[in-house]
This record gives structure tokens, sequence and C-alpha cells, in this order.
């Protein structure tokens, strides 16, 4: 379980720094990656089965972006502001940022906004479910905290299978997803966290 967010309020994550870019010319793109596990270690992880909340407040350009929906759960500041600006200054929005807005929302509006660079504010993310919640600016930790608290109630086993299984539905057709979370049920049946997840259930009480 974690909890990502920003060291301040201005921004959650502002993308790459272009000065920097402009700077060392030279530096192949790879050095911005973060790694095997890309942009903030994230952004890249199709193996990683840990729920992971995000906390977002300010300024989420870029990068940012691509790193934000990498999270499972998105707590939004009331002044948070989503973009892609990128292709205004001559660069494509990578780290995941692109596949996941198409994923996501209609396509005309992703589109919109990896062309335009069109803003988006805490409020209208929410109406498109880009986000779980809104929150004032000094509340938004103190959510992503309750929320995350509420999954580390749930069987740590039952959470990393349903997250698993989750994770890949999405891109399956119907039946193969189905056999996939039959196999996952299974192995899970078969562990001592299922047994007292029923025993807690029958006797009224949080699990062990």
């Amino acid at each position: 379980m974690a909890i990502l967010t920003a060291s301040g309020d201005r921004a959650f994550c502002a993308g790459s720094d272009l000065k920097w870019m402009e700077a060392n010319p030279d530096s192949p793109p790879w050095v911005l990656h973060g790694g095997a596990g890309g942009f903030g270690g994230l952004s890249d992880r199709a193996d990683f089965f840990k729920p992971v909340v995000c906390a977002l407040n300010g300024s989420v350009f870029g990068g940012g972006v691509g790193l934000a929906l990498a999270c499972d759960l998105i707590v939004a500041s009331e002044d948070a502001v989503i973009a892609l600006p990128e292709a205004q200054v001559g660069n494509v929005a990578g780290f995941g940022a692109i596949e996941r807005l198409m994923r996501q929302l209609p396509e005309k509006l992703a589109m919109e906004i990896i062309l335009t660079g069109r803003r988006i504010g805490a409020l209208e993310a929410l109406q498109w479910g880009l986000v779980n919640r809104v929150v004032a600016p000094d509340a938004v930790l103190l959510t992503a905290i309750e929320l995350a608290e509420r999954i580390l109630a749930a069987s740590p086993r039952a959470t990393r299978a349903n997250k698993q299984i989750a994770a890949g539905a999405k891109d399956l057709p119907v039946v193969d997803a189905s056999n996939r979370i039959r196999s996952g049920m299974i192995e899970l049946w078969e562990s001592p966290e299922h047994a007292e997840g029923h025993q807690a259930f029958v006797e009224k009480r949080p699990l062990r």
C-alpha cells in the first residue's frame, strides 16, 4: 500500500524539466524515464499489484499526468489542474499519459487535451471519472489516508488478487477475463486468508 503525493501544494508534478533538457541536448530520452519502472518508478509498472492512492494538488502536467493515472485511486485538490502541454513545446507526452487518457476518457475529449493542451480542472476531472474525490486543499492527504486505511482493512492477498485481475480484465475479452478470475479465485480460496475472511464476517469482527 502506498500514497503518492507532492512535497508542496504548488504542483503535484509539472513534468519534465525543459530548462534541463535544453542545457543537456545530448542526453538520451530514457534518462528522464526513471529506469525500468518508468517515470517516478511507477508509470511503466504493469506488474505492481500493491494499491497506490494518489493525492493531487496544484499543477499536474505532462509526465505528472501519466504518473497520477498509473495510480489506482486519485484524490484531487479543488485547485488541481491537469494538462498535456507537450505539443505546444515540440514534445510528445510520454510516461503513459496519452495511452491512459485515451482509455479513460471519450476519444474526442482525450484528443483535444492531447492536441491543444487544454487544461482540465479538478471538478471536470471528477465529472469524467479521472479522479475519485475532489476536496479542499488541506484535506487532500487526509482523504487519501482514509481511502488507504479502508483498503488496508481488507485481506492483503485478496486485495492483491483483485487488483491483478482488474488490471488484466479491462484489456481482455469477457470470456478470457472470466477464466482469469476463476483461476485467481481458486488460488485465493486455498489460502488461510479466505477462511479468515469468512470467519470474521460470521463473527462480525475485523480481519486479524
